[in-house]
């Protein structure tokens, strides 16, 4: 029969492992894997608001200079080495328009633009909160991401998370699609 202090000893022990991978530490780096990764093994996913939504133009931002922030991004992030699909639709489309975009790929990681965390609207907290739901459903064990403006990109974000072990200008990530869900009566071209 195990004394009362083996048994103390075993519970502190997994205490301190369990809390010690939750528990943020300041001499660790948490959010980086233990060993870099390679180029092109790294699947990513982010969703936000179409460009064209009128939320975008509510919100004072220029829907031009978001299709053209994204795109550039989508190209920025393949070139550094990560696979990524961008999948942009409106509160008014249904939570599954994303899960459809997510089912034929294991995702690392997914990320919410700025345009969903930051618009002053009741819809846009809900769907946020949806999207968030998804995730975890989808993305169990990845970080989610986040972006610091509408034009910055999520790069920095991703290499955080996922750092490679090489420059992978000779063997780049894929794009996995640039996805935008709105209908012409919504988003005017």
């Amino acid at each position: 029969m195990p004394s009362f202090k083996n048994i103390v000893l075993a519970l502190a022990a997994f205490a301190q492992v369990t809390l010690g991978s939750i528990i943020p530490r300041d001499d660790a780096d948490i959010t980086a894997p233990a060993h870099p990764l390679a180029c092109g093994q790294i699947n990513i996913v982010f969703t936000g608001i179409p460009p064209r939504h009128p939320l975008v133009t509510k919100e004072g931002f220029n829907p031009d200079m978001i299709d053209k922030a994204l795109r550039a991004d989508l190209d920025i992030i393949t070139k550094a080495g990560y696979n990524v699909r961008i999948v942009l639709f409106g509160p008014e489309e249904p939570i599954t328009t994303l899960a459809e975009n997510m089912k034929d790929l294991n995702w690392d990681g997914a990320g919410v633009g700025y345009g969903v965390r930051a618009a002053n609207a009741d819809e846009m907290t809900i769907r946020f909160e949806d999207i968030i739901s998804l995730y975890r459903q989808h993305v169990p064990t990845g970080p989610f991401m986040f972006n610091s403006s509408p034009s910055s990109g999520f790069l920095p974000a991703i290499q955080r998370h996922f750092p490679l072990k090489t420059n992978c200008a000779q063997s780049p990530g894929r794009n996995l699609g640039y996805v935008v869900v709105c209908s012409d009566d919504v988003c005017k071209k």
